[in-house]
C-alpha cells in the first residue's frame, strides 16, 4: 500500500496553480489561442517555471506518479534552453493530462487523525513487549494497522493471535496445558494463587505478586472481549476494538516484565 501525504498533494496543487497563474498572466490571451502564442519565454520567466517544476519532480516520483514525474523532468530540461510559450504550453497540458490519467487509477483513503499513530507504530505495544514476545510482533502491528483502517474484526483476530503467544508461555511456566478457553486458564491460575504457599507451583510461588497482577489484567481483556472467539458472526465497532487493544496491551506489558519467549530466566519480583 502506497502512503500518500495530504501535505504533499496540497503542495502539488498549489504549485500547479501557481504555474497556471503565471502562464495566464504571461500569455494574457484567449485560452483557446494560448497554445499558438509563439513569443519567447524570458530568462526570468523560464527560471521561475523551472523552479516550480523542479520542486514537483521528486514529489511526484515519491508518490509513484512516475509518468507525470518524468514529464515534469522533461519540462525542466526544456526550460533550461530558449523556448516559446506554444511549445511550453503543449508540454504543460500533457503533464496535466498524465496526472489526471494516473490519479484516475488510484483509490485514496484517509486515516482519521486519532488513528494515525496506530497505523505508523513500529512497536505498537512498546519495546518491552516486542523484545519479550518477538513472534507476536507481526500480529500486533497488523492489529493496529487494521484498527487504523477500520477493519475491526481483523484487528481483534490479530490481537487474539498475539495474546496466544504470551498465554502459551505463561501456561508453560505454571505447568498448565494451554487451552483456547480463557476461563479454564484463569481457573487454573486462580487455583494456584489460592493454594498454601508451600503447595504452589514453583513459578507462581516465586512470583505471586506479578502473577496476580497479570491475572487481573487478563480478566480485563476477557471482560473487554466478552466472549473471545473467532466465530464468523463476531462483530466489533471502533470502540470495542480499541477497548480490546488497550486491555491486551496492558496485559502483555505486565507479562513482559515477568516472562519472555527469548529468555529462560524470569524477572524477579521487586
Amino acid at each position: 500500500m502506497q502512503k500518500y501525504n495530504p501535505k504533499s498533494f496540497a503542495f502539488l496543487q498549489q504549485t500547479l496553480t501557481e504555474i497556471q497563474d503565471s502562464f495566464d498572466i504571461a500569455v494574457g490571451v484567449n485560452p483557446l489561442l494560448r497554445y499558438f502564442v509563439r513569443s519567447r519565454i524570458s530568462i526570468d520567466q523560464r527560471k521561475k517555471l523551472e523552479d516550480h517544476y523542479s520542486s514537483m519532480v521528486e514529489l511526484l516520483r515519491m508518490q509513484r506518479l512516475f509518468s507525470t514525474g518524468d514529464k515534469a523532468a522533461r519540462i525542466v530540461e526544456m526550460l533550461r534552453h530558449d523556448c516559446d510559450w506554444q511549445v511550453y504550453g503543449i508540454a504543460a497540458k500533457e503533464l496535466w493530462q498524465r496526472l489526471e490519467d494516473e490519479m484516475s487509477h488510484r483509490l485514496i483513503l484517509q486515516i482519521e487523525p486519532t488513528k494515525v499513530e496506530f497505523y505508523e507504530a513500529s512497536e505498537p505495544f512498546g519495546r518491552d513487549v516486542s523484545e519479550a514476545f518477538p513472534s507476536a510482533i507481526v500480529d500486533l502491528e497488523e492489529a493496529c494497522t487494521c484498527y487504523a483502517l477500520g477493519r475491526n474484526v481483523a484487528c481483534v483476530m490479530h490481537v487474539q493471535r498475539a495474546l496466544e503467544v504470551a498465554l502459551k508461555i505463561l501456561c508453560k511456566k505454571i505447568g498448565a496445558e494451554f487451552m483456547p478457553s480463557w476461563d479454564a486458564m484463569l481457573k487454573k491460575i486462580d487455583h494456584e494463587l489460592r493454594m498454601p504457599r508451600d503447595e504452589m507451583h514453583e513459578f507462581v510461588r516465586q512470583h505471586i505478586q506479578k502473577t496476580a497482577e497479570a491475572v487481573a489484567l487478563l480478566r480485563a481483556v476477557k471482560f473487554a472481549w466478552r466472549n473471545p472467539s473467532m466465530h464468523v458472526d463476531a462483530i466489533y465497532d471502533d470502540n470495542k476494538a480499541l477497548e480490546i487493544l488497550t486491555a491486551a496491551r496492558s496485559f502483555m506489558t505486565a507479562l513482559a516484565a515477568l516472562i519472555s519467549e527469548v529468555r529462560d530466566e524470569v524477572v524477579a519480583d521487586a
